[in-house]
């Protein structure tokens, strides 16, 4: 019986193996797929964060043009 299963263990060796370096390889890639999923959502989050503020400093040079901005404002949104 034992000489059975070491002649079985030393068939299925070399697939052993082969499947461990198949789940390394899995996992190297998935690791590295989320490193870069990780860094396209930064890289997403800094250009939304830049496009608010550009779209917040347009419209502060816009009421900063008009000194009357704020009042107009509170004239057309206020009720009577």
């Amino acid at each position: 019986m034992i000489g059975f299963l070491t002649g079985l263990w030393g068939r299925m060796q070399g697939w052993a193996a082969v499947a461990a370096a198949l789940l390394v390889a899995l996992g190297t890639a998935n690791l590295a797929g989320r490193r870069q999923a990780r860094r396209e959502a930064a890289l997403d989050q800094a250009q939304a964060a830049l496009n608010r503020r550009d779209v917040r400093d347009a419209v502060d040079r816009d009421v900063a043009r008009d000194p009357g901005a704020a009042e107009r404002l509170r004239r057309d949104w206020s009720r009577d």
